[in-house]
């Protein structure tokens, strides 16, 4: 996303203090004045909401990654692919399987081959994915929402209800 923009920075930005500069000769001096308080308020107040924003993602994260942790399960399925990168504090303890949504039912299959029988699920969009697993026949055995305003779902799912 956005964060790419980043790289134009060190060649934008003194293309900007000169412009700035120029301008601001052009002004009287008390409006020059109040011009540079102007854009020291809006630099602390972007600051303070950019510092605010990444700390309320990275809570929000702690949160889901906890949530997914107290599930218990060494093996992970999502449809998200955003999650497993939520969850790097935990990678040495968990493993983490990325399927689409049409391909979960295949996923599943596989599994129960292998001989799993419970997984760790997490999804964003749970009546999607909860017709999908009753489908493939996989038993939900708890559901638990995640704090974070994304509404993660983080289920445990029997694969084999044999």
């Amino acid at each position: 996303g956005g964060r790419y923009f980043a790289l134009a920075l060190p060649i934008a930005v003194p293309v900007l203090l000169l412009a700035l500069r120029d301008g601001g000769a052009r002004l009287r001096p008390d409006a020059g004045r109040w011009a540079v308080a102007g854009l020291a308020v809006c630099s602390l107040a972007m600051t303070t909401m950019g510092v605010s924003a990444v700390r309320s993602s990275h809570r929000a994260n702690a949160r889901l990654v906890a949530t997914v942790d107290r599930a218990g399960q060494t093996v992970l399925v999502t449809t998200e692919g955003a999650m497993p990168r939520f969850a790097w504090p935990t990678f040495d303890r968990q493993r983490w399987l990325l399927a689409g949504p049409d391909d979960l039912d295949d996923l599943l299959a596989r599994l129960r081959a292998a001989g799993v029988t419970q997984v760790g699920f997490v999804t964003r969009n749970l009546d999607r994915d909860r017709e999908t697993l009753d489908a493939a026949g996989a038993g939900v055995l708890s559901v638990d929402a995640s704090e974070s305003a994304r509404r993660w779902h983080v289920l445990v799912v029997q694969v084999d209800p044999a």
